[in-house]
């Protein structure tokens, strides 16, 4: 079984700069997956991502998704590289898509990623001592 969690995050960084990292590094492992003795592949796919019961992307689709503003570099590269995940199950590869939660903090420890745009949230509200509101105004 191959567990396919490889991918730079970084949310400022264009799809271009990713692409290498989060599309070639998982069409590299489906290609480790499909050689000589075909092993099932789970992949960690970001919690943005798209929901389960979307069809297969065409090649019209994934262009269409890698051309809306709204995504980031990041959001692009997963997409495609989940785009990949669903057209080697199409020609047989055993492959499953594994959604988590947002990762955040060290349960144990607290320690959490000051870099991670989680952590650079919390943060930067102790720093400025306020709060998230969320986007309805509640916290």
């Amino acid at each position: 079984c191959v567990i396919h969690c490889g991918a730079i995050v970084n949310w400022s960084k264009s799809y271009r700069m990713l692409r290498g990292s989060n599309v070639l590094g998982t069409l590299s492992a489906l290609n480790f997956a499909s050689n000589k003795r075909v092993k099932a592949v789970q992949f960690i796919a970001t919690a943005g991502g798209r929901d389960d019961e979307d069809s297969i992307l065409d090649d019209e689709e994934t262009k269409f998704a890698l051309a809306q503003n709204a995504l980031s570099g990041y959001g692009q590269t997963k997409l495609v590289a989940e785009a990949l995940i669903e057209k080697a199950v199409a020609v047989g590869l055993p492959c499953q898509i594994v959604r988590l939660g947002f990762i955040g903090w060290n349960s144990t420890t607290g320690a959490i990623n000051p870099n991670d745009l989680l952590g650079r949230l919390v943060i930067g509200c102790g720093q400025i001592e306020k709060a998230w509101e969320g986007p309805c105004g509640r916290s």
